[in-house]
């Protein structure tokens, strides 16, 4: 894998930051892509090979607002890595695209000069998985804290639920955890999930936030009975 992920990151890869998305490795996301430098970005992903085509999902920082339209809004610079894996061309030269997360990286050098912003990454390996990591127990806590009965009627919680029992890795949970269920607004929240590289240290960071957001369901229910 660690082969693979310099092969993907060794050319630049085109850069779409957002002010509300944060994306994961693993996670899927559909994009509704019509402003005219990112239809021109797809139009020239579209002459790569389907398994070339990246996205560098980022997270726009606190006031990008009056940059937006420019190539130079900041962003925050751990991002997401995703393939292109659908796409559909509407009749008005915009895209729908389906986009799934590939690798976490960080932006070793931006090109702004172009339509649109290109980046050189660098890929993030997980970190802090050696001898003292026990896995089986990160994923019990993992899947003991979606037990907690606010997530019961939470449709994406039902998914984690079965993702517990697969035999995706710890890291993985940990991402799709994060991307489905934490709060769209706590986009903060989940770039520092993103920067974390230290994978007990973001498990740690998970449950502690998901137990938090069931304490928070909880009392707003019993607010309406």
């Amino acid at each position: 894998m660690a082969d693979l992920l310099t092969e993907i990151l060794k050319d630049p890869i085109p850069v779409f930051p957002l002010p509300n998305l944060v994306m994961f490795p693993r996670a899927v996301q559909f994009l509704h892509l019509f402003e005219e430098r990112y239809r021109t970005m797809m139009s020239d992903l579209l002459e790569h090979p389907a398994d070339r085509r990246f996205i560098a999902m980022a997270l726009l920082k606190p006031g990008y607002e009056s940059r937006y339209h420019t190539n130079h809004a900041e962003i925050h610079p751990t991002l997401c890595v995703g393939l292109v894996v659908r796409h559909e061309v509407l009749e008005d030269g915009t895209y729908n695209v389906i986009l799934r997360g590939i690798c976490r990286a960080t932006v070793r050098r931006e090109d702004r000069d172009g339509p649109y912003r290109m980046a050189y990454l660098q890929p993030l390996r997980d970190a802090g998985v050696g001898a003292g990591f026990d896995e089986a127990d990160a994923r019990l806590r993992l899947g003991r804290v979606l037990m907690e009965p606010s997530f019961d009627q939470i449709a994406q919680a039902q998914s984690c639920r079965a993702w517990v029992r697969s035999d995706l890795g710890v890291s993985d949970l940990v991402d799709l955890f994060a991307f489905h269920l934490l709060p769209d607004s706590e986009v903060e929240l989940k770039q520092l999930i993103l920067d974390q590289p230290d994978l007990p240290a973001r498990v740690d960071m998970l449950t502690n936030n998901l137990m938090a957001l069931a304490r928070t369901i909880q009392v707003a229910r019993s607010r309406w009975q």
